[in-house]
């Protein structure tokens, strides 16, 4: 069922795509699963290490001004914010300008999906509510961050392989891949809209029930 799906939400993209789009998808499902039960081995290096990126992301500026804004009760301003940087920062520039360079995508692509699964491992075991709130984030964002991973190797791809575009030099490719920007960052953009309107109301409703 979830197969046909994913296959049907590749039709909304030019064939093209298709292969691209499923071998990143793999990437940070493999790496995924992969910091995951990493987290899980009794190392005591490793169990340190994963401390110690709790607490860098604990201490995470971007992270706390938006607790403060949730605190504040400036909720719009906390969704604007976790949206314009999870588009700017984790999908823009850190997944699609970084696809010129082609090596870098699968790179950035497996790290990233690594170090999700290995630091919110324990999360998983928590309330059913927070599972709810952490695991369709996760969704919403990878979804997003899969397209725009993508979308940034296709560019690269466009200038070393042309003939994968059907295009005979580098630069008819590269327009090409280019004239699809609005075909991958629509549904980035809902995506991650959606996913931070989700992530906030989520966590105000944690604290409440933490308050409470």
């Amino acid at each position: 069922m979830l197969l046909k799906k994913f296959v049907k939400i590749l039709d909304f993209f030019p064939k093209e795509y298709h292969k691209i789009i499923k071998i990143f998808f793999l990437i940070y499902l493999v790496a995924l699963l992969g910091g995951y039960s990493l987290a899980y081995l009794k190392n005591p290096a490793i169990l340190e290490f994963k401390k110690t990126l709790a607490d860098q992301i604990q201490n995470d500026s971007i992270l706390n001004f938006v607790i403060d804004k949730i605190q504040n009760r400036e909720v719009f301003a906390a969704i604007f914010l976790t949206f314009v940087y999870n588009l700017l920062v984790g999908s823009f520039l850190t997944t699609t300008l970084t696809g010129l360079i082609l090596f870098l995508s699968p790179i950035i692509a497996f790290g990233r999906g690594f170090f999700i699964g290995f630091v919110f491992s324990g999360s998983f075991s928590l309330s059913l509510a927070y599972f709810l709130v952490l695991i369709l984030t996760m969704i919403f964002e990878f979804a997003a961050y899969i397209l725009s991973t993508s979308y940034g190797f296709s560019l690269g791809l466009s200038l070393f392989y042309p003939d994968y575009f059907g295009e005979k030099t580098s630069k008819k490719a590269f327009l090409k891949v280019l004239k699809d920007f609005y075909l991958f960052y629509l549904p980035i953009t809902i995506l991650l809209l959606v996913g931070a309107i989700w992530e906030i109301f989520g966590i105000i409703n944690l604290m409440r029930g933490f308050n409470g």
